[in-house]
């Protein structure tokens, strides 16, 4: 019967290939000897362990790959494939057919694996055996493995799969080989997180949590010609603590078709600290110099354990309870210790409390300011520690939206301060805003209202005024009295919260610190609860031959023992001496980790100091006193917000790389004491190498067996140093000797010295029991700190909202006083602007007893007469330029014409509104409301203002309009006049009007353009011409004619603003 053989899916390609595919077989990979065997119909693997010796038993696996463009060729094949015959010639002589997972012993004459097609042979392995023989102890666990990739445990096997069974999260996976030193599997697909992987040997099961790492291999364009690029990208996943850097390695395997920037072959170590997001990813740029196939390998080798071996008398550096110490091997294998050095993975920092809560902050104002002594009004926030990295004061009008800051806070201890100077006008009710940055770099902001009195004549009434109101100085008094009073009852609350705060953080660190200790006590108990039954029988025995000896004083040296003696003092030496260099070694990678941390740290924060201060916020970085990092910023309305991705972004670095930092500084410390103590180990070993040479020399074997007893007292003092360290950490904690004292030479003295150590470790245990208790009270305390606290919390909001009512309240009374006294003052204006718009209303000009009636060409023509005198006298008095002069100028100007400057008067007219003329007549403001229309159709249709139209009224009013300022129009009629237009109002007063513009030039002043309105009343003989030019006011001249249309009298120029 021919074996059938299985289809593994294929494992994890180190080697990606473009256009055509190519594979070269594999040598040993994690432990895997791989056999490829290239047949017509596909390929023929053969997995077997790297580590084959004479005379033991292993298993492997067979896999088949069958070739095909198609599934239908690839089946073919596949059944081709499957009628090989895979056979094993055993010692004695028989032959043993393999299936897909075989077991065989290896044969000592002729280890051969042969393939057969039928009666033909095909290909014939020979099976690597090795020399070299070891056997492992314990069983060692890789912490990373590549996913869809061989890996490796190394333990005591017996290289029979038949009884092994290998889980991945309860799952079974496929084992591809063992031997008696190791079984390898295949790591199937998973996620790059830890996987709990169980090992079951012989009914025995181990289990342990390991790493999956996950590499993504992908690639640009494929197809490229001559001179064209393309790239290859590398993503590893899954990278988090691993015990030493791995190793990517990229070879471009054919170089005479394209070439790889940076190298043809690049090997980069990947180490997890430098990688804090657990990944690492890299793109290989890719140059095509022909048109061909071509292929680049990417391997990936994680870090491996290094395997526990016995027979070796040296000792090793054993790491147990993140520390080292020089025992033998297998005795760190018995107290559970590993020669791989640990990962001293930052722990898991919990934010502490203050950490997470905002500053407790006053913010104060001065009771009185007085605008007499001072310009500024001091503002002072107050914190009751030192957790404030910058403050921002900003103030807005109460009910307004809009916040002015006033500038940065000045630091004074706790105190932040600042000065605002208000400008006048600035009376009112205004909130006060403190933006504050912690140096936990949360902002929180604090509020406070003040009503200002810049000028107190706003809120109370002069002597002279005589003015009352019903809200009094006392009640305004007592309202601010009722506030300050409220005020400062909550800055004694919060002073009482800051403490509780302290007292909380104090007695929280406590209880951690205890428990901490606690725990630390019991992870101890793991190792030196064993010492004593370790040592106990050797130490008897060793003492015991000492005693013999002394007594036997004519025995005969033992020259073996002694030589043996000597040889294991001075590899004992060596072996320190190389723990020590390691240590060195150790202590100077982990001191470049921490420098470099910390130069990534300064650059961050500088990086976070000119975004933030570059966009206009406030704050910076500094140090605590234990080294560790602080940042905080704060920004206004003012402030560019647009900076939170990139600001966010830079804080999550820093923040995941306070941890990495803390464990580097932690690991550099501990390492510095372990050299220091590795150096004391190291003197008295070469000590004891020296007195065991000595011995050999001499022959004694007094000496040779002293110098063994002072060994296994090194070694408990090693062991202890976990201990000792501690109570070192807690000196006025620890109250008794960690460590036993003298070196035991007889058997009593070394039961005493054992005593010693179970007398160290009772004491220890109720050291532990102790500090568990006193947690639990301090736990207690806290939990009745942390109520007070919250009940300090309800009543501060209780007494803030009773503040803001006070305040509000206080702020009210305050507004209904300032309101009622400028209702006050507004009745007094109004009645003096009624009293001022009486006595300087215009009266009506008389009436002619005959009206006259010069034709518009007389006036004009007159008028240009009169006006070349105006002009010159002008000239002398204002100058060639002014507004007047150029006025007349244009009013003179013969070029003229007369134009539709006004529409034909078709103007609508309005009363003026009451409430902006007190104290008129409706004749006078039907008067200002026709004077208002024309004046805007002077002005091109612009609004023409109130004023401005009152002060036209009283300048013409008198000499144009005298019905209606004579009360003549009542009634109807008035109403008639309004609705009827500006046309209308002038033909009741019998008024004719001549308009004309154009444009002139004055030698000084150049072009100027305007317009001239000439308004006649032959019923009073006055004339007035409104003249507007470019960029000046309303200009006016008035003047008096006889009934021939000549000037009588002098004319009057005047400006009219409004």
């Amino acid at each position: 019967m021919r074996p059938s053989f299985s289809f593994l899916p294929h494992l994890h390609s180190l080697i990606v290939f473009f256009f055509i595919l190519y594979l070269t077989p594999a040598t040993a990979q994690k432990g895997i000897n791989l056999k490829e065997i290239n047949l017509k119909e596909g390929k023929m693997k053969i997995y077997l362990p790297d580590d084959i010796r004479s005379g033991e038993t292993i298993s492997g696996t067979v896999v088949l790959e069958p070739e095909g463009s198609t599934e239908k060729i690839k089946n073919r094949n596949k059944a081709a494939l499957q009628k090989y015959a895979l056979s094993y010639t055993e010692a004695n002589g028989s032959v043993k057919s393999l299936s897909t997972h075989f077991t065989i012993l290896i044969n000592q004459n002729n280890a051969t694996i042969h393939v057969n097609d039928g009666n033909k042979l095909i290909s014939n392995y020979s099976i690597p055996v090795q020399k070299e023989d070891y056997k492992i102890s314990s069983f060692v666990f890789p912490s990373h493995v590549l996913t869809q990739s061989p890996f490796r445990i190394h333990g005591p096997f017996d290289g029979n799969t038949s009884n092994t069974q290998c889980r991945i999260n309860g799952t079974e996976i496929e084992i591809l080989a063992e031997s008696p030193r190791q079984c390898i599997m295949l790591m199937p697909v998973a996620e790059s997180k830890p996987h709990v992987v169980s090992i079951l040997e012989n009914g025995k099961e181990i289990q342990k949590s390991i790493y999956a790492v996950n590499m993504n291999v992908s690639a640009g364009r494929l197809e490229l010609q001559k001179g064209e690029k393309t790239y290859v990208d590398v993503l590893v996943s899954g990278i988090q603590n691993l015990p030493a850097s791995a190793n990517l390695t990229v070879t471009n395997m054919t170089t005479g078709v394209v070439a790889m920037q940076g190298g043809e072959h690049q090997s980069i170590n990947i180490s997890p600290d430098n990688h804090p997001d657990n990944t690492y990813n890299k793109r290989f740029d890719i140059q095509s110099i022909k048109t061909g196939s071509f292929s680049v390998t990417v391997n990936l080798d994680l870090p491996e354990p290094e395997k526990i071996t016995t027979g070796s008398a040296s000792l090793c550096n054993c790491y147990l309870l993140e520390q080292s110490c020089l025992i033998p091997l297998q005795m760190c294998i018995e107290l559970g210790g590993s020669t791989q050095p640990p990962t001293f993975a930052p722990d898991a920092v919990i934010d502490s409390f203050s950490s997470i809560q905002e500053p407790i902050v006053n913010l104060k104002l001065p009771g009185v300011f007085n605008t007499k002594t001072s310009l500024h009004i001091p503002l002072q926030l107050q914190s009751f520690s030192d957790d404030i990295a910058a403050v921002v004061f900003s103030i807005k009008p109460f009910g307004s939206n809009n916040w002015q800051a006033i500038e940065k806070a000045n630091q004074n201890g706790n105190n932040w301060t600042a000065n605002w100077t208000p400008p006048l006008g600035f009376d009112g009710e205004y909130i006060i805003r403190a933006s504050v940055a912690g140096k936990n770099n949360n902002i929180s902001e604090t509020y406070t209202r003040t009503n200002l009195q810049l000028t107190p004549e706003a809120s109370k009434p002069l002597s002279v005024e005589k003015i009352f109101l019903s809200v009094t100085d006392a009640q305004v008094n007592q309202a601010n009295q009722d506030v300050q009073q409220k005020e400062e009852s909550l800055r004694g609350l919060k002073e009482r919260i800051a403490e509780l705060r302290r007292k909380l953080e104090m007695l929280m660190n406590e209880w951690e610190r205890k428990n901490t200790m606690a725990e630390e006590l019991t992870t101890i108990d793991k190792v030196i609860d064993k010492i004593p039954g370790l040592f106990n029988d050797s130490l008897k025995k060793l003492t015991d031959s000492l005693s013999k000896l002394k007594a036997d004083l004519n025995g005969k040296p033992d020259n073996e023992a002694l030589k043996k003696a000597a040889e294991d003092a001075a590899q004992r030496e060596k072996d320190c001496a190389d723990r020590l260099n390691k240590l060195k070694q150790e202590k100077e990678a982990a001191q470049k980790e921490l420098d470099d941390l910390n130069k990534e740290i300064d650059d961050l924060l500088n990086q976070m100091d000119q975004l933030h201060l570059g966009n206009n916020w406030v704050g910076g970085h500094g140090y605590h006193a234990d080294g560790g990092f602080w940042f905080g910023y704060v920004g206004d309305e003012n402030s560019n917000t647009n900076i939170w991705g990139e600001s966010n972004k830079l804080s999550n670095k820093l923040r995941g790389l306070r941890k990495p930092q803390n464990a580097a500084k932690k690991r550099v410390k501990d390492l510095n004491a372990e050299i220091a103590k590795a150096q004391e180990e190291c003197d008295k070993l070469q000590k004891e190498k020296e007195k065991a040479a000595e011995a050999e020399k001499k022959g004694s074997m007094l000496d040779a067996l002293e110098t063994q007893i002072d060994e296994l007292c090194r070694q408990i003092a090693a062991l202890m140093d976990a201990l000792q360290k501690w109570c070192k950490e807690h000196p006025g904690v620890c109250n008794f000797n960690p460590v036993p004292s003298g070196s035991p030479k007889t058997p009593l003295e070394a039961e005493a010295y054992i005593d010693q150590l179970n007398d160290i470790i009772k004491k220890k245990k109720q050291k532990e029991t102790d500090l568990k208790n006193e947690a639990e009270a301090t736990a207690a305390s806290a939990a009745a700190t942390k109520a007070q606290l919250d009940a300090a919390n309800a009543e501060k909001n209780k007494q803030e909202d009773a503040l803001k009512k006070a305040q509000a309240a206080a702020d009210k009374l305050q507004a209904d006083r300032e309101k009622q006294l400028e209702e006050e003052r507004a009745k007094k204006r109004k009645q003096q602007e009624e009293e001022e718009a009486k006595r300087n209303t215009p009266t009506p000009q008389p009436r002619l007893t005959k009206p006259i009636n010069p034709q518009d060409k007389q006036l004009k023509l007159f008028a240009l007469g009169m006006l070349r005198g105006l002009f010159r006298d002008m000239q002398i008095e204002k100058g060639p330029c002014d507004c007047e002069t150029k006025a007349i100028a244009l009013a003179n100007n013969t070029n003229s014409a007369p134009g539709d400057v006004l529409g034909g008067l078709a103007i609508g007219i309005a009363f003026a509104p009451i409430e902006a003329l007190p104290g008129l007549s409706l004749g006078a403001k039907l008067g200002i409301g026709a004077l208002k229309a024309l004046g805007s159709a002077i002005y091109g249709g612009e609004n023409f203002t109130e004023e401005l139209g009152k002060n036209l009224f009283n300048v013409i009013g008198g000499e144009i309009f005298p019905k209606l300022l004579g009360d003549e129009f009542t009634g109807n009629r008035m109403n008639e006049l309004a609705s009827g237009g500006l046309d209308a109002l002038l033909e009741a007063e019998g008024v004719r009007l001549i308009s004309w513009e154009g444009e002139t030039e004055l030698r000084d002043c150049g072009k100027i353009k305007g317009k001239t309105t000439m308004l006649f009343n032959p019923n009073t003989g006055w004339v007035t011409m409104l003249i507007k030019v470019d960029n000046c006011p309303l200009v006016v001249i008035k003047y008096k004619v006889n009934a021939d249309g000549v000037p009588i009298g002098k004319p009057t120029v005047q400006k009219v603003n409004g």
